[in-house]
């Protein structure tokens, strides 16, 4: 999250579009939309988590020390100081390399926390253990969380992977869990990728996927769907604040447009 997905040995359908990303990235955005479309209408859910850890295994940054280590970006730095408590326990789901959990525990929070990637897991671990022997990081299932205890102070979700779970169900109920886990009134900063409105070539995507889907009968994929190169879900204002509130949170900071990276803070309702 976590939803970076475990290592999957990839399909026979992964395999082929990771073969041809290099050569479709070089065409001219507008023969890359049928593409797309026609790969989020050919991959089935089990073929999407292969292909998000594929990538994962290959994105040496996400596994380094100077990513890991770098800190918090100052838009995280300046939530963080706006909106959470100075001391107490939080849970980060979709830890990473433990880019934000190395930071939180700098600043003196107590850090439990889950990654579904296992080599990410197993440096997140290590570099924890050093600093911070009582911090915990569990592996969690895809698309979900795992975690020691409840009545957390807070949460940060990592950097964007609300946009990597597939399906607003799937994301709705990711976000009722996380606020199971958290004291009432409990801050999370979630970022996501947004802007939807700026990118008119995101709406041509789903009317080609799902006429796949349909021939194929399965679930339409939604606007906003698209690859780059794994999954993501690309939000507009009204989807992210819908599924924000639908999960139980009451939004306190809206950062939606933001330049930096487009994110927000919610409080779980009381």
């Amino acid at each position: 999250m976590g939803t970076k997905a475990r290592r999957t040995p990839p399909r026979t359908r992964v395999r082929l579009l990771l073969r041809c990303q290099a050569a479709v990235g070089r065409l001219p955005p507008p023969l890359r939309i049928p593409w797309i479309g026609l790969w989020l209408g050919l991959l089935d859910r089990r073929d999407l988590h292969a292909l998000d850890g594929a990538c994962y295994d290959g994105w040496a940054e996400y596994h380094g020390s100077e990513h890991n280590r770098r800190g918090l970006w100052p838009w995280e730095e300046r939530a963080l100081d706006a909106h959470f408590p100075t001391e107490g326990r939080f849970l980060v789901v979709a830890a990473g390399g433990g880019r934000e959990a190395l930071a939180l525990v700098a600043r003196g929070y107590a850090i439990h926390g889950c990654e579904c990637h296992p080599d990410l897991l197993r440096v997140a671990q290590k570099r924890l253990a050093e600093v911070a022997p009582g911090a915990r990081l569990l592996p969690s299932p895809r698309d979900g969380l795992a975690a020691p205890t409840r009545d957390y102070d807070g949460a940060f979700l990592g950097w964007g992977a609300h946009s990597l779970v597939a399906g607003r169900g799937r994301r709705v109920d990711l976000l009722t869990s996380l606020g199971r886990h958290l004291r009432p009134g409990a801050p999370v900063l979630l970022s996501f990728l947004a802007h939807i409105g700026r990118a008119p070539g995101l709406r041509a995507i789903a009317p080609v996927a799902n006429a796949v889907r349909r021939f194929r009968r399965r679930a339409p994929v939604e606007r906003g769907d698209t690859l780059a190169p794994n999954f993501v879900h690309v939000f507009d204002r009204p989807g992210i604040l819908a599924e924000v509130d639908a999960a139980g949170f009451d939004v306190v900071d809206d950062r939606v447009d933001d330049d930096a990276y487009p994110h927000l803070v919610a409080r779980r309702r009381t």
